[in-house]
């Protein structure tokens, strides 16, 4: 079995709970398959009727994205009949993976596997442009929609992602880690970031206390 990256976008009502999500497939065959039964559950919802448009993903010739625009009701929305678009996705997974940027307003996204690259180019524009940090300091900027002047953006890390928050995916080699400074409260847990990766992680502490070592003072 293969793991296997799904990037699932849509610029309709509930364009911000657009997301990526890992599953595991037997090959890529397989994997096609899941990302065109996806699309099908997608733009068929309701009563909306999908038209779907198949191509090769440039970021990965094999495997491949579906698009697909619904229509309302005829006579709705101005006399147009196409109404909102989505786009499924699906890359094989790579180990090293930072983020993914999703764009769900012209349905694209962004793959990430450099942590400066990822910071630069994503977590600085959230930073530094959204409308929603303004409103509110204490706004998470990964794992939510973000509106910039010129950007609707969500940004994944590896705990936003299904399939990948899991226990199994933490790398648990002691090495890769530095401590956070004030990091954990010192007496029960420490928080370690992955120097590679960027995320930060909990380790449980334990003192221990030396009564040999027991002196008047």
């Amino acid at each position: 079995m293969k793991k296997y990256l799904f990037i699932d976008t849509w610029n309709g009502e509930g364009y911000s709970e657009s997301n990526a999500f890992v599953e595991e497939h037997a090959n890529d065959i397989d994997a096609m398959q899941r990302c065109i039964e996806l699309a099908d559950e997608n733009g068929s919802t309701g009563e909306h009727k999908g038209f779907f448009k198949t191509f090769v993903a440039e970021k990965n010739p094999s495997l491949i994205s579906i698009s697909y625009t619904t229509f309302c009701d005829e006579g709705a929305n101005d006399g147009e009949d196409w109404h909102d678009a989505g786009m499924i996705s699906v890359e094989e997974l790579k180990p090293n993976l930072v983020g993914v940027l999703l764009e769900p307003n012209i349905n694209d996204y962004g793959l990430y596997y450099d942590k400066s690259e990822w910071k630069s180019e994503v977590i600085d524009d959230i930073v530094n442009g959204s409308e929603e940090l303004k409103e509110d300091q204490d706004t998470s900027i990964t794992g939510q929609c973000h509106h910039t002047d010129d950007r609707t953006m969500i940004a994944l890390e590896i705990e936003d992602i299904d399939g990948l928050k899991d226990e199994s995916s933490i790398d648990k080699n002691p090495d890769n880690y530095e401590l956070e400074e004030d990091g954990g409260d010192g007496v029960e847990y420490e928080v370690y970031t992955h120097i590679e990766h960027g995320y930060n992680v909990e380790i449980d502490i334990e003192i221990v206390r030396d009564w040999d070592s027991i002196r008047k003072v």
